[in-house]
Formats: structure tokens, sequence, C-alpha cells
């Protein structure tokens, strides 16, 4: 009797284990998703910015995260169902064994994109969760996170890592200009060195005679002399001076990060610079 009920017990235990065995590995194992490429216009930088954000949601989300590496359009083809619609996406997922598709569409608005993206549902053949936004031409770090934040909302999305630091560069035309500069200071400063002593020694002198026309002749060439000395100082000084604003202005620009960036709708260049 004890070995009938104990086997009974046994086949039961059995029977739930067996049931409950897809429930626990469906438990264990997360979604799998398809973070499809970006149709629409935007650039290759613009459409991958906005789709790696869009990857990096998915597994903040405790998505397991698959990028193919052609366009939607491609694998509807190799599945032999080029039409667009919800049965073609379930059918696309199911191949690629997902659950999920990340499908976005990205189309031009105003000076900037008009993104649109859409979780879509391969077991139940429908669209889920969408999110729409505008972001700009050349769209942040921030703005690509946004549209992560809002189709996973319980995701964890990683920041941004800083942008590398430039090493602090000087040129040879930097380094010429500012030791020529300083040179040219240093030969103003002997001129006026010598400006100084001469008046110093013309504030010593007596006023020569009138009648003495070597003494006369002594002081005015000793006048002459401070003039020139002190009209010298000051040349070298404007000119050591501006040299040293020069090589100022060339540092600034050796250390400046300086992009072109056409705007859109037309040929216009901008230029955005940091330092």
């Amino acid at each position: 009797m004890g070995d009938s009920v104990t086997r009974r017990r046994t086949f039961r235990m059995g029977v739930v284990v067996i049931l409950l065995c897809p429930a626990l590995a469906a438990a264990e194992s997360p979604r799998r998703i398809a973070v499809m490429i970006p149709e629409g216009e935007a650039p290759p930088p613009v459409a991958e910015r906005i789709a790696a954000a869009l990857a990096a949601a998915g597994t903040g989300a405790g998505r397991e995260v698959v990028r193919p590496a052609v366009p939607l359009d491609e694998v509807r083809l190799t599945v032999d169902c080029p039409e667009p619609g919800p049965a073609c996406n379930a059918v696309v997922g199911r191949n690629l064994g997902v659950d999920e598709l990340v499908l976005t569409r990205i189309t031009r608005e105003g000076d900037g994109w008009a993104v649109e993206v859409t979780r879509f549902e391969v077991g139940e053949g429908r669209a889920g969760r969408r999110v729409q936004r505008r972001v700009a031409a050349a769209p942040t770090d921030d703005e690509a996170q946004a549209i992560a934040r809002d189709l996973f909302p319980a995701a964890v999305v990683p920041a941004p890592p800083p942008p590398p630091r430039r090493p602090f560069t000087v040129q040879p035309r930097t380094w010429i200009t500012g030791a020529a500069g300083a040179a040219l200071l240093i030969v103003g400063g002997v001129f006026g060195g010598l400006a100084h002593g001469t008046q110093s020694d013309l504030n010593g002198a007596a006023l020569p005679p009138a009648g003495d026309r070597d003494a006369v002749r002594h002081f005015v060439d000793l006048a002459d002399r401070g003039q020139t000395y002190a009209t010298t100082a000051n040349v070298f000084f404007a000119i050591g001076g501006a040299a040293l604003v020069t090589s100022g202005v060339f540092l600034y620009l050796d250390n400046r990060r300086v992009e072109v960036q056409p705007r859109p709708g037309g040929l216009t260049l901008s230029l955005r610079g940091t330092f």
C-alpha cells in the first residue's frame, strides 16, 4: 500500500515538473529583439546613432538584442515576403528568431528629422509601443537616448562616454612668433635703458655757452641720441607686442576644433568649434 502511494506521488511530481519546465525556461530566457536598420532619408551617421541608442536601451531593459546587418526590405525579399505589413513583419521576426522587431523610419522635417520607432510583437503579429519624436539635423546623444527611453521606459540607458580630450598642441608658427615677440621686447628694453641713461646724462649736463660750438654740438648730439633711443625702443615694443598677440591667436587656433557641417536644404556650410 505504501509503495503504491509513493509511486503515485512520484508520478504526480514528475508531471508537475514536466509542465513547469517550459514556463521556467521562458522565465529565465530574456526576450529577443531585433533592432532593424532605420529606413528613410537619414544619412548613415544619423541612422546609426539612433539605432545604437535603441539597441543599448533594449539591453538595459533586459532584452537580448540582435542587429541584422541588412535592411528590412532585403530581409523581406529573402523570406519571400516583399509586401510590407504586419503579416510580413511577423514572418521576418520568426525567421530571425526574435520576439520583437524594433522598426525605425526617419524622414525629413524642416531643418531636422522626424523619427518614428515601433516595437512590433512578432507572436501577436501587431505593432506595440510606438514613439514619435523630432530631432536636429545632427542629433545629439541626448536626443537619441530620449527616443530610446520612450520606447523602453524601464531601460537603464548608459550615459555616453565623455569625448576624448585633445592634447594641447603648439604649432611651429606659434612658438616662432612668440619667441620673436619676446626677443623684440628684450631689444626694446635695451634701447629703453639707453634712452633713460641718455636722458639722465642730459638732465645732469649744464647748458653750454652760446659761443662754445663744440659744447653746443655735444649737447645737441646727446639730445638727438636720446630721442633716437626712445623712438627705437617704442618701435621694438610695438612690434614685439604685436608678435606676442599674434602668437596668442595662433595658440588659440592650434587648440580649437572646427567642424564644417552641411546645412540641410542647401549648400550653405556652418562652422562649429570648441576650445
